[in-house]
């Protein structure tokens, strides 16, 4: 029933504008696949060349094994939802579901059997009497997938199924695709977002795209602990990593990121990588969850640096702290319960086992290279 997806050379312009530079991946049989990246990076183009909406400029896709270029979107046994519900608005939800099964000419009996399975899979069985105005925008969302999943189909495309919900019900929905996705998993499945806690909480692997290019595919603890480079980094995980452009220094056998205030004495596992890195500034990055700090002054010679608190906030019943050295930002994750006032001194430590160095030309993540 599944298909394997195969994207080679694939190439994608409007006008001077490359939507799709280039791409080379697959996407395995029965696999719950999510393109992430922000808007304008590509991600609807793809969908739309899987399902021939879209033609590639040159390269192919090959489903099954077999190229593209001469099946027509019928041939290729795709189901897509798109962005906005596009529901008909004279028609019940029972209708909406209904109408590619009308379409394609199921019996009677298979029609109200196919129609209200789906709606008790997506929790919708008690509107199936009512006209998408009488529904809330969550329940729209679950007709809109119910019209697309009423037909088995070998591929879904889900185009940012939840983008236009409201947090809570699109926390919700997230929830739910658990069991949508057990429903699916005879099926290939491509779900694209720009939303990172869909892509780490749904895909079984991530591609990361940005402008046209993908930047890095692996499954979740990949994309979220060994982002390829400083993009990925910042893309993926709330509050933001912090990132410090900092100078090298070596000195009595370790090596030092310094910037005025700042400065970093990493261990001697460092030392083989930064002496084939052979630059003398580097970009140093650690996640908010993964720094100590102290109100109480700490020795710098225990690797603390002194900051100054800018701001603090709860988010998500965690404190956020923004704090401040030289010119460069600190955000560190708490206890929401720490009383955190602005401008008092705060002393911070990384975590040298979660931190990132990353090369201050290119953004690769130098503890991923073989530099």
């Amino acid at each position: 029933m599944s298909k394997k997806i195969e994207f080679i050379n694939l190439k994608k312009k409007y006008g001077e504008i490359n939507a799709l530079n280039n791409i080379n991946y697959f996407i395995n049989e029965r696999e719950f696949f999510v393109i992430f990246g922000p808007s304008g990076a590509g991600k609807t183009t793809t969908l739309k060349i899987i399902a021939g909406l879209e033609l590639p400029s040159s390269g192919g896709i090959n489903i099954d094994n077999k190229p593209t270029a001469s099946m027509s979107p019928k041939d290729r046994n795709v189901r897509m939802v798109f962005e906005n519900y596009a529901l008909y608005p004279h028609l019940t939800v029972f209708e909406n579901i209904a109408s590619p099964l009308r379409a394609n000419r199921f019996s009677k009996k298979d029609i109200s059997g196919k129609v209200n399975s789906i709606a008790s899979t997506l929790g919708i069985r008690e509107y199936l009497g009512r006209l998408p105005r009488e529904l809330s925008g969550g329940q729209k969302q679950r007709v809109s997938l119910g019209r697309a999943l009423v037909i088995k189909s070998d591929i879904y495309l889900l185009d940012e199924p939840l983008a236009h919900l409201d947090a809570k019900i699109r926390n919700e929905l997230r929830a739910e695709f658990q069991n949508i996705k057990s429903f699916l998993s005879k099926s290939t499945v491509i779900y694209v977002t720009h939303d990172y806690l869909e892509a780490l909480a749904l895909g079984e692997r991530i591609c990361v795209m940005d402008k046209g290019e993908v930047i890095q595919i692996g499954n979740p603890e990949e994309i979220y602990y060994y982002p390829v480079n400083t993009f990925v980094a910042q893309t993926v995980g709330q509050p933001e990593i912090s990132l410090l452009n900092l100078d090298i220094s070596y000195k009595n056998g370790f090596y030092f990121l310094t910037n005025h205030n700042i400065d970093i004495k990493l261990s001697k596992r460092f030392n083989n990588l930064l002496k084939r890195y052979n630059k003398n500034k580097i970009i140093f990055g650690c996640r908010p969850q993964f720094w100590d700090f102290s109100k109480q002054e700490v020795k710098e010679n225990d690797g603390y640096l002194k900051t100054e608190v800018q701001a603090f906030e709860i988010r998500n019943f965690k404190g956020v702290i923004l704090t401040r050295v030289n010119s460069e930002q600190i955000i560190i994750l708490c206890k929401s319960f720490e009383e955190i006032k602005e401008k008092e001194a705060l002393w911070v430590k990384p975590d040298e086992e979660r931190i990132y160095l990353f090369d201050v030309d290119t953004g690769d993540n130098l503890l991923l290279k073989n530099i």
